[in-house]
């Protein structure tokens, strides 16, 4: 069944209770406006003969009523939202597609704009009828209203400069470069903007204030307050279960990216830096996993860490080595490999050893140590951190879990961890908001 805001008429010709004025249009019933919009007219010209393009100011105005028009009405009982509250919760409910969201809500709030415009779109069109509009600069004026007023699921000011997004005019079922897993979101998120398509201004409006209804609300910092179980603490069990934790599930290399800065935190915790996306092609620094910055007695901190939740070739530890010499030919390496040691002992793999770090400083000149397994890893940063044995674990695994947080990994993720702690004697006894 086609998706859509209201389909009862009234003698305007428009959904019941949706009045046309020439600032605006409001629900009669609630008072609900959406200030100075043009009169709603379904592919009209409004700009005069003028090229035609989606009036950003506008669509600030169009959010921050909504989410004005939000409050009021989950501060009092009486709203009934229309299916559009349900497609909020499916929206966010999206496994590891977070910019398909940013594509939908930019869609809901262009065409409760402008009537005319192309909620597919993802770039302006080439000609005036394709009624295109640039998503990034929309999602950036959304974000102006919206933040710390609903859960953004920390998307970016440019969320839509990564694969597949990137250089796409339009959302389309036919894009190649998809990966597997988001193909049904693809589909889904084409289906929902074609239905809004279908939509009048005044049907896109309501729409997004029965999507904003459903919306959940900013998330809030989490501390917890852990402990090592005396008599429990169990160092083996705890340096074999890193292998299997990342190998349950790979979400596309997080929990081993969380795992080398949660590592690097116990060293030098407040100069650790790791984007939320790995593939950001914004990105410019070599690196999953950065320790930069000044120290005020020691001078300039540069060590960068790859992290890999897959097989590694040798080739590919010479090519981070070579980044690093290029972008910062002071700075120190480090390669974590974390699955391959398990990954040749199961597959029995040719040309499995890693280079020795000894070789790379000969080819590459950049000093840098080489991980083949998490254990080694975590071993190394527990050591070095001059910690005694029960702080270090605790610290390191109270690290983890906010990191698993940090690249947001799904929340029964960071749950496994926690089970998996208190299995080597770390427990995690709470937590509070900050």
């Amino acid at each position: 069944m086609p998706l859509s805001a209201s389909p009862a008429a009234d003698g305007d010709g428009l959904p019941a209770g949706i009045a046309v004025s020439r600032c605006g249009i409001g629900l009669r019933s609630t008072g609900f406006a959406l200030a100075c919009l043009s009169v709603e007219e379904r592919g009209a010209d409004t700009n005069g003969g003028r090229r035609w393009q989606l009036d950003l100011r506008k669509a600030e105005a169009v959010v921050e009523q909504a989410l004005s028009q939000r409050e009021a009405d989950r501060a009092r009982a009486g709203f009934e939202p229309n299916e559009w509250a349900k497609v909020a919760h499916e929206v966010y409910a999206w496994r590891r597609a977070k910019t398909y969201l940013a594509a939908v809500f930019c869609g809901l709030v262009a065409r409760a704009t402008d009537g005319a415009a192309n909620p597919l779109s993802l770039q302006v069109g080439d000609d005036d009828a394709s009624r295109g509009y640039a998503a990034t600069s929309l999602w950036q004026a959304i974000q102006v209203q919206a933040q710390g007023r609903i859960d953004l699921r920390n998307l970016k000011s440019q969320p839509f400069n990564n694969s597949p997004f990137s250089g796409k005019r339009v959302l389309a079922t036919d894009w190649e470069n998809v990966a597997n897993f988001n193909r049904p979101v693809l589909t889904r998120a084409v289906e929902l903007m074609e239905a809004v398509g279908r939509m009048t201004q005044g049907e896109a409006a309501t729409a997004l204030r029965s999507f904003l209804f459903a919306v959940p609300d900013p998330p809030t910092d989490v501390h917890w307050h852990i402990d090592v179980v005396l008599g429990r603490l169990d160092l083996v069990a705890m340096f074999d279960s890193l292998d299997s934790f990342l190998l349950d599930d790979g979400e596309n290399g997080r929990r081993a990216q969380a795992m080398v800065a949660a590592s690097f935190a116990l060293l030098h915790p407040d100069q650790v830096d790791t984007p939320r996306s790995i593939n950001d092609p914004s990105l410019t620094l070599p690196g999953d996993v950065r320790v930069i910055g000044t120290l005020p007695d020691r001078g300039r901190l540069a060590m960068y860490a790859e992290a890999k939740q897959k097989y590694t070739p040798p080739e590919w530890v010479a090519q981070f080595a070579t980044e690093i010499k290029e972008k910062d030919p002071a700075g120190t390496g480090a390669y974590a490999a974390l699955v391959n040691e398990r990954a040749t002992a199961r597959g029995g793999r040719v040309r499995s050893e890693l280079p020795h770090w000894r070789d790379v400083l000969r080819q590459s000149g950049v000093l840098m140590t080489i991980w083949n397994n998490p254990a080694d890893m975590v071993r190394d940063a527990i050591i070095w951190s001059g910690l005694g044995v029960p702080e270090a674990v605790a610290t390191f695994v109270d690290l983890y879990a906010k990191y698993l947080r940090h690249v947001e990994v799904e929340p029964s993720t960071v749950d496994a961890w926690i089970g998996r702690a208190a299995g080597f004697g770390v427990v995690f006894l709470g937590s509070e908001a900050e």
